[in-house]
């Protein structure tokens, strides 16, 4: 019986210089004996490899050495580094206000912070107002609490901004003196975003299943394995791919990468036969150590995003990051060693915490949190 897709094939296997002990090996007749072989086949498989820079910070800051980065103003000035009052001594006036250019970040990912170096003298005040690109509409409070009073604090989150809606805004600034011989003062300001991820192409990189024929003088023999290229677009289908589970890896000392993420799942992922599926890679900076974690819910197994993952070693390294999409962040950078300490925190679920984390060359951790 015909099939119109493509099948795969099963066979036995001679034994060679790299495949000394063939699994399954050749069936041997005996006379009056029966010899009996088992072999699985179906309809090929094909999978879609795209490699992305990964989601990267970036951020916009205005130190006020000139007015470049001021649109507009209103009774301040920019003198020294720092955005004042209009005035001297003794004749500041009352108000003064000035507003950012435009702040429109290329490939902008998420809004994730603003904060500023104020002096504010006693009887003094500095305000903080964020409009959107055209710098006329207030950002509304539902985003950024307390927008549309004004914020006094020198640190907001701008995480519930929407990128779709605000893919720039800008920043409004009021200063306000209750005594003429004083002004407050901005010494600086900063914006902090994500911004990614973009086609990485050329990559070189290795997909290989886990069905074995056989070992050798090397340890196993993988019945798949294949070395492949992102190409130009970023992205290479590979088809006829037998149902498998297959793993991607990366020489980062050849290609400057390690995977940062993995989308849909964390290597490896599963193929079944007939499928077609998009394996997308995240890969950053390589770097000697570094650690790639993942969070899957206790409950679920499902991969868990906006997670607060903090990964520290006494005295020696502390940072914080959050998982992504698919459920999973990345540590580089680190040094070679078992002292390791993690905390993976997020509202609604029991802290995770862990110590003696081995960290050494591209490791890898999946975390259970309930």
């Amino acid at each position: 019986q015909t099939c119109a897709l493509p099948i795969s094939t099963a066979q036995t296997y001679s034994p060679t210089s790299s495949n000394t002990s063939p699994n399954p090996g050749h069936l041997t007749v005996s006379n009056n004996q029966t010899t009996s072989g088992t072999f699985a086949i179906d309809v090929f498989g094909q999978k879609t490899i795209q490699t992305w820079m990964m989601v990267l910070p970036g951020t916009w800051t205005d130190t006020f050495a000139d007015s470049t980065k001021i649109a507009s103003s209103a009774t301040t000035t920019v003198a020294s580094g720092v955005a004042r009052l209009t005035g001297s001594s003794g004749t500041y006036p009352a108000t003064g206000t000035f507003q950012s250019i435009n702040v429109a970040p290329s490939s902008l990912n998420r809004w994730t912070s603003f904060t500023a170096s104020t002096s504010t003298p006693a009887q003094t005040s500095v305000l903080f107002r964020f409009y959107d690109g055209t710098g006329t509409a207030l950002i509304p409070d539902s985003a950024i609490p307390g927008n549309s009073a004004g914020i006094a604090t020198s640190s907001v989150s701008l995480l519930g901004v929407s990128t779709s809606t605000y893919p720039s805004m800008r920043v409004g600034t009021t200063l306000t003196s209750g005594n003429s011989s004083v002004t407050p003062s901005v010494d600086s300001y900063t914006i902090a975003y994500d911004y990614g991820p973009t086609p990485l192409p050329n990559i070189a990189f290795t997909l290989g299943g886990a069905k074995s024929i056989g070992t050798g003088p090397s340890g196993t023999v993988y019945k798949y394995s294949q070395s492949l290229n992102s190409g130009a677009s970023s992205a290479v289908l590979v088809p006829n791919l037998e149902w498998d589970t297959y793993t991607i890896t990366l020489n980062g000392t050849t290609t400057g990468y390690d995977i940062a993420s993995s989308c849909p799942s964390p290597q490896p992922e599963t193929l079944l036969a007939g499928a077609s599926t998009i394996t997308q890679l995240f890969l950053g900076t390589h770097t000697v150590n570094s650690l790639l974690v993942d969070v899957r819910s206790g409950t679920t197994s499902a991969l868990l995003p906006n997670l607060s993952v903090n990964l520290w070693r006494t005295g020696v390294y502390n940072g914080t990051s959050t998982t992504d999409s698919c459920g999973q962040t990345f540590f580089s950078g680190l040094n070679s060693s078992s002292s390791y300490s993690i905390r993976v925190s997020a509202p609604g679920y029991t802290s995770y915490t862990a110590t003696n984390i081995s960290v050494g060359g591209t490791a890898r951790l999946s975390v259970t949190i309930n």
